[in-house]
């Protein structure tokens, strides 16, 4: 689909909410934004990451995380031949 960046670690407490919004730059392409990680053995995103937001035009990305354990998720972010415009991120922190 394309390339995958990991533009900020996400470093913030249990139970804190993750934001953003990413948009086109260019142009409106499909994008996505994944938190989790690639597995050993992927079965795809469904299993590799607990949460994924993919299409076009603005998204945006909110997530919870009061189940997964922070210090191992990986924000991923992945544009189909184009880069994509983070607007913003932000967090909740508890």
């Amino acid at each position: 689909m394309g390339t995958d960046y990991s533009p900020v670690d996400i470093v913030f407490p249990q139970g804190s909410v993750f934001y953003a919004y990413l948009e086109p730059l260019g142009a409106d392409l499909t994008k996505s934004s994944k938190l989790g990680m690639k597995r050993f053995k992927s079965f795809g995103d469904s299993t590799d990451y607990y949460s994924v937001v993919s299409g076009i035009g603005i998204l945006q990305h909110s997530y919870t995380l009061d189940v997964v354990d922070v210090p191992s998720i990986i924000w991923t972010v992945t544009c189909a031949g184009a880069i994509v415009c983070i607007s913003y991120v932000a967090v909740d922190a508890k």
